[in-house]
Order: C-alpha cells, then structure tokens, then sequence
C-alpha cells in the first residue's frame, strides 16, 4: 500500500472513532516508520505487523536506531514465541548488547596515580521495574570483573571509592582487592530522599583506602566527613569532591576511574570519556 493511500485510511478511521489530532500524527509517524523497517530488514520476511506501534515508535528514537541490526531479528524471535515485543524489551536487548562493551574493555591509563577516585558500576540484581534499573542508565559490571581490575597505583596512595549503602559489602571487597586497606569514610547527603527497600536512601558513602604509607591531609586541610550537595542526574556525583580532594591532597597525582567527564589537573577513564 502507498503511503498516501495508508494515512488517507488512518483519516477515514481517526474522524470515524473521533480520535485526537496528536494521536493520529502518532500513528501516521509509525506507519512512516514500519514501512522503512521493512525496507531495511528484508530478512525479516518483509512483516513487521508483529511491532505495535508504540515499540516502533520506540525503534525510531536516534538513541536506538544503531542497535536496529539486533533489535529486530530478537523482537520478532520474541513475536515467534507468541509474546507481544514492547518499548521494556527494545531496552533490554539494547543494554545486553552494551554489555559486550564494558569499560574493562578500555585499556587502563599508562603511568602510575597516587590519589585515585573511583565510581565502580555496581550491579543490582533486585529492580522490579524498568524504570528503576541501573541498566538503563550505563552498562554495569559483575563484582568479579571490577575486582580484577589492575588499577595503575602507586605503591603509596590513596583510593576514595563511591558506593551506594546495599553495595557497602562488595566495595570492601573491590578496595582489598586492589590493594588498599580500609580507613575511614564520607557521607554524601543527597538532601533529598530516595527510593529503597529497607529506608529510603538519601545518602550515598565515599570510602576510604590506604596502601603504603601516603600522608593524611594536614591539618587545616581535614573536612567535615558529612557532605552536602543535592543530588542531580543518576549517578552524578557533586563537583564540590573534586575540590576536596585537591585540597586534601595538593600534590597529588590524580585519577578517576568510571569518569563520566573529563576534569582539569586528572586523568579521566571510563567508557563516557
């Protein structure tokens, strides 16, 4: 069918049921799309009809069209299983498909750091809802995969490391297992409650390891161990920590690992930068 012939009937059936303009462009635009999805999958036996609109909608977003190649030989392996492909599908398979690049798989940077701030992706295996999934926000890592990490320390440094208050357990094992000793910790407050299963979380912790012998912060250099700073976009930690620990440790040589952007005076690693 022509496109003119098929928005002249989605015409006839929107004044027919009364239908809302913003509806119809909605359906007009997915009928646009179905037909270059056929087009550009012949493979797909030419029979898209299995995609309700809304998930091709969803394919059509330019976050998602590079993933299209896999997305929809799965979507209708899922439609041949006589399960109904929706938009929570589209974004599984596309975070399955990140997972194949992992920030592991970024090459470490040379050189060796002696103040090192990490912000490990944790894995959560307890979300109920798409919504609330790490996953859609960044690819993650198992435990095991971080822990293996060969951080570039030197054999005195210091090592603050982000981790939320289910995870306190496992980023224990991440700082030994790179080497540090536990000393102390911060507490972010993010002045502004959160979501959670035993108390709604607001804080977030910043812990503290130790290999060698590097200096404490002298002094008039120690801060307060509550930090105060509203929370923003997931996982956006404040920028008013940068500027601590450049105080607390003037001469250092700084790394973070997990960047999600690059900062004057450190080097930035992860899989955003």
């Amino acid at each position: 069918m022509r496109t003119e012939d098929c928005e002249l009937k989605i015409d006839a059936a929107a004044a027919a049921c009364g239908l809302e303009d913003s509806t119809v462009k909605e359906v007009k635009r997915a009928a646009s799309y179905r037909k270059s999805l056929k087009e550009r999958f012949p493979e797909a036996e030419n029979d898209l009809s299995f995609l309700p609109s809304q998930t091709v909608l969803e394919l059509g977003k330019k976050e998602n069209k590079a993933f299209l190649p896999e997305v929809i030989p799965a979507l209708k392996q899922k439609a041949a299983e006589g399960k109904r492909p929706t938009k929570r599908d589209i974004k599984q398979i596309i975070q399955k498909i990140k997972h194949e690049d992992k920030p592991e798989g970024k090459p470490l940077p040379n050189g060796k750091y002696n103040v090192i701030l990490a912000d490990p992706p944790w894995r959560y295996e307890f979300s109920e809802t798409m919504s609330r999934e790490i996953e859609n926000n960044y690819p993650t890592m198992d435990l095991e995969a971080i822990k293996q990490l060969a951080i570039p320390s030197e054999d005195n440094a210091v090592l603050l490391m982000w981790v939320t208050a289910p995870k306190l357990e496992e980023g224990l094992q991440v700082l030994n297992s790179w080497g540090f000793t536990y000393r102390t910790c911060a507490v972010w407050d993010k002045e502004r409650i959160g979501m959670g299963y035993w108390f709604r979380i607001q804080h977030e912790l910043l812990l503290v390891g130790l290999k060698g012998s590097y200096p404490a912060p002298q002094p008039e250099n120690r801060l307060s161990s509550v930090i105060k700073s509203p929370r923003g976009s997931h996982s956006q930690k404040p920028v008013i920590v940068y500027e601590m620990i450049e105080r607390m440790f003037p001469e250092g040589k700084y790394l973070e690992l997990f960047a999600r952007s690059n900062r004057e005076g450190w080097t930035s690693w992860g899989n955003e930068v």
